[in-house]
């Protein structure tokens, strides 16, 4: 029986094979892959390598109805993107080098391009 990536991603992981079974209505597969989810050790917030993309597989899987238990893996996940990646312009550069900048939130994407 498949036990799940070395890695968690959409790209190169079990969030991207976990989209697959979930599109096609193969839930007998899912609890396999969606456990290998269950260790929320990651260090890219983007999509293809990051807490991003495990994050939309995860709501994908619970917005079928049939796996509720994973709610709480959803929480720790966005909890891990909102206060590990996402920041003030003010709170991580000096505020002359920001004078420019809107107010906004920024998140680092794929390569660390600011998202703002």
């Amino acid at each position: 029986m498949f036990k799940g990536a070395a890695v968690p991603y959409v790209e190169v992981g079990n969030a991207g094979v976990l989209k697959v079974p979930i599109k096609y209505e193969f839930w007998k597969e899912i609890p396999a892959l969606a456990n290998g989810l269950a260790k929320p050790i990651v260090v890219y917030p983007g999509y293809l390598f990051g807490a991003s993309g495990i994050l939309d597989a995860l709501l994908d899987l619970t917005r079928t109805g049939k796996f509720p238990r994973y709610t709480q893996l959803i929480e720790i996940y966005h909890r891990m993107i909102t206060q590990l990646f996402m920041f003030k312009p003010a709170d991580v550069a000096h505020r002359s080098l920001i004078r420019e900048a809107s107010k906004g939130t920024y998140v680092p994407g794929e390569g660390l391009y600011s998202i703002g």
